[in-house]
């Protein structure tokens, strides 16, 4: 198997980002990873890893009666140094009987790259990116390290969560009028809230870029297991 897809399936992680790739069997086995980390020749739904995300993901596809695309929150995950991860995994059919699996793992700093990369380009723009757990995802003020270990103190969270949206104009400490803006992303039907605090102008270009990010992954994603379903590797040769 590894010989079958292997090539393949690194050039898709390189295009689309994608941390790693899986191939699951009907049994729960993991038959193929591209990185062989720690998971690689599990069961998920006897072995070690059976109550992470992945697991929970795969296992929806693997009772699906149809092609549905199921997708988890970001969680730390073990195998890959308890670094925040989503998972997002399609039941695989041939001749309208379930063989399988196939699911991708998708970091969340690489997610979030480009628009934290527009948060980090103005020294005095803070961000805080929370789940729908109420823990801090990424933020301004914490390290990738401390990732979804603490939870959130700021109000303006919990209405995003709820599903609302506003900009305020409040002063600082230092006396200086800065605008601050909450929304509320929802990354495959699971909520988030952003919570910026900026310049107008700064805050505009951000959301629109995390927008426009998102929007790309989800499209590359459905390309990406349409491919796979068909047959169709000749594609991205």
């Amino acid at each position: 198997m590894h010989g079958d897809y292997h090539a393949w399936f690194k050039k898709i992680r390189q295009k689309w980002d994608l941390y790693d790739l899986f191939l699951i069997d009907r049994d729960g086995n993991i038959c193929y990873t591209v990185f062989k980390e720690d998971d690689f020749g599990i069961n998920i739904i006897e072995g070690k890893y059976k109550h992470t995300k992945l697991a929970n993901t795969v296992l929806k596809a693997l009772s699906a009666d149809g092609f549905e695309l199921y997708a988890s929150e970001f969680d730390l995950y073990q195998p890959s140094n308890n670094i925040p991860a989503s998972f997002i995994a399609v039941p695989v059919f041939e001749n309208a009987k379930l063989v399988g699996a196939l699911a991708v793992q998708i970091r969340l700093d690489t997610m979030l790259r480009s628009a934290i990369n527009s948060f980090e380009e103005f020294s005095n723009t803070q961000y805080e990116v929370v789940n729908s757990d109420r823990f801090i995802a990424m933020s301004s003020k914490i390290n990738l390290a401390d990732s979804l270990k603490q939870k959130t103190e700021n109000l303006f969270a919990e209405h995003a969560i709820n599903g609302a949206y506003d900009t305020k104009i409040f002063t600082d400490d230092l006396g200086n009028h800065r605008l601050i803006a909450y929304t509320y992303p929802s990354f495959m039907d699971h909520p988030w809230a952003i919570i910026l605090q900026s310049d107008r102008i700064t805050l505009l270009n951000v959301l629109n870029d995390m927008g426009q990010r998102l929007a790309l992954l989800v499209v590359g994603l459905l390309v990406l297991f349409g491919l796979f379903i068909g047959s169709e590797k000749e594609t991205l040769s």
